[in-house]
């Protein structure tokens, strides 16, 4: 019989590994990167992308409004690189 431990220990490993975004995502974060300032980058996180469309969450509401002036600059400079892309949609919420 197996240890209990070791059982518990590589499911909540499994878990975890499964909790992960996709790498997809990783991509996204990074041409966000690219086209925010470092402080812009800071209120934002990566929510989804689902059917084209990339959901963004922005820490408060001015960091909104600032951000939502570059949204067609953003979404150009997106698409060079993530063609599937059809729009971007900001909203107000907690990053964590």
């Amino acid at each position: 019989m197996e240890n209990i431990g070791a059982l518990v220990k590589q499911l909540l490993t499994d878990l975890e590994a499964k909790k992960g975004k996709p790498r997809e995502y990783g991509i996204i974060e990074d041409l966000l990167n690219n086209c925010l300032t470092k402080q812009e980058f800071k209120h934002i996180r990566v929510n989804t992308f689902k059917k084209g469309t990339l959901r963004i969450t922005v820490d408060s509401s001015s960091w909104l409004y600032s951000i939502n002036l570059k949204k067609e600059q953003i979404f150009k400079a997106m698409k060079k690189d993530l063609t599937d892309i059809k729009e971007i949609r900001f909203s107000l919420g907690e990053i964590k």
